[in-house]
């Protein structure tokens, strides 16, 4: 907007196009060279704040710089919410849109698919939820730093063929930590991601979908 304001644009300029795409062509160098975010290119569009918190922190580590690129991520706020705002915003942007959802969300994936364009794609986390896809190492290494005063946990005490929350919340409860937060968990996981070593197969295959979708 203020690029346009700047250039003083007028509605019956017979240029208008031509100088609303170079206009927009400027915005994206600005971005790239600011790290602004906007104009955005690419939405993901998650279920919670974990994959909001981590996405971003992990892509960085393979290079991929969200704000530069104009990818944005949004949390839905649950899987019940996904088709809703994936509805709202394939109406209004212009942008590609990439949804993630977790393993169990069968029912809500073939709902979106009824209607989703052709530009856009749809990722269903094969192990369950973001939480399942998280490297175990890295998941101790974070564990045991935030509360190297308080207690150490082991890797049999994560290692488990049940969902990694619920894991999570047993240890949280037999470790005397209080009630497993799963937006604080993130945070803890995100000051301990070093570098791609700490990126999990299922991350790396999400990574490379979003760099292949911000160039088309």
């Amino acid at each position: 907007n203020n690029f346009i304001k700047a250039h003083k644009y007028k509605v019956n300029n017979e240029d208008l196009l031509k100088n609303l795409v170079s206009c927009y062509n400027e915005a994206e160098n600005y971005r790239e060279t600011e790290s602004v975010k906007f104009p955005e290119k690419l939405l993901v569009l998650v279920e919670g704040a974990t994959e909001e918190k981590l996405l971003p922190v992990f892509s960085e580590k393979t290079g991929l710089d969200f704000n530069k690129l104009g990818v944005q991520v949004i949390a839905a706020g649950g899987k019940n919410q996904v088709e809703k705002i994936y509805r709202e915003y394939c109406r209004k942007l212009n942008s590609t849109i990439l949804v993630i959802l977790d393993a169990d969300a069968e029912k809500m994936d073939n709902e979106i698919k009824s209607f989703l364009l052709e530009k856009d794609f749809i990722f269903i986390l094969p192990e369950g939820e973001f939480e399942d896809i998280l490297s175990t190492k890295l998941i101790l290494k974070a564990i045991n730093k935030f509360y190297r005063l308080t207690t150490e946990v082991y890797m049999e005490e994560i290692e488990s063929s049940s969902p990694m929350t619920e894991v999570l919340t047993n240890l949280w409860k037999h470790k005397g930590l209080g009630e497993f937060d799963k937006v604080e968990f993130a945070q803890i996981i995100s000051e301990n991601i070093v570098d791609t070593n700490d990126i999990s197969p299922t991350l790396n295959k999400i990574i490379q979908i979003i760099s292949d979708m911000i160039k088309i």
